[in-house]
Formats: C-alpha cells, structure tokens, sequence
C-alpha cells in the first residue's frame, strides 16, 4: 500500500506541484493560496456533507446550499480578519495616553496657524 501511495501521482499531489512551479517571477504564492483555499473549503464542506438533514437543519442549513454557505462564511471570515488588522495598524500608529507628541513639530505647527492668522488680520485691517 504504501508502495502505490509514493509511486503514483495522486491529483491532491499534482495541483500542489502546479501551485509551487517556479515562474520567471518567482513562487507563484498566489497560485498557491489559491490552491489551498479550494482544499480548506472542500475540507469544511465534506464536514458539513457528513451530516444529516437533520443536523443540518439545527443549525439553519440545507444540503443544496452548503457551498454559498462556506463561501459567504470564509468571505466573512476574510473580511474579519482585514478589519482586525486596520485596527491593529490604527492602534500601533496612535501615540499612547500620557506621551507627548513631538514638541518641536507641535511649536512648527503652532507658529504656522498663528502666521495664518496674522495674514488674514492684516488683510481684514487692509480691507477696512
């Protein structure tokens, strides 16, 4: 048995070889993610196909819609994920309470808003 399981090119071994072929560009890691989202959701739905009508009714699904469903779950899942890393960017880019900011960008900017204010000051003055 274990003898045909590495002589012979199974199809699961063929598309990962496909996914990992060397382009002039490199790995194709696309192509591989690709591949192996098309393996994780054949692996949930063959869970799902496992049970029974009646289970899955419990928890809301039907037999001839379990592929719409994965898709929309992993989409979500995706989605999720996306959101939760803005936000961990978002918070690693915003300065602690209690640290203060550059004094000297701080005094940069002051000095040009009041510049600005004293410009349209003048012009208003000009003006009258």
């Amino acid at each position: 048995m274990l003898k045909s399981l590495f002589n012979g090119k199974t199809e699961a071994f063929s598309q990962f070889a496909e996914a990992l072929k060397v382009t002039r560009f490199g790995l194709a890691k696309d192509r591989y993610e690709e591949w192996r989202r098309s393996q994780d959701m054949v692996t949930i739905m063959a869970a799902f196909y496992k049970l029974s009508d009646r289970h899955l009714a419990m928890i809301g699904m039907d037999r001839d819609e379990i592929y719409y469903i994965v898709a929309e779950m992993m989409a979500q899942a995706e989605e999720r994920k996306q959101i939760a890393a803005d936000v961990a960017k978002m918070l690693e880019e915003t300065p602690e309470p209690g640290v203060t900011p550059n004094l000297e960008e701080r005094a940069k900017d002051d000095a040009e808003v009041a510049e600005g204010a004293q410009e349209a000051a003048d012009g208003k003055a000009i003006a009258a």
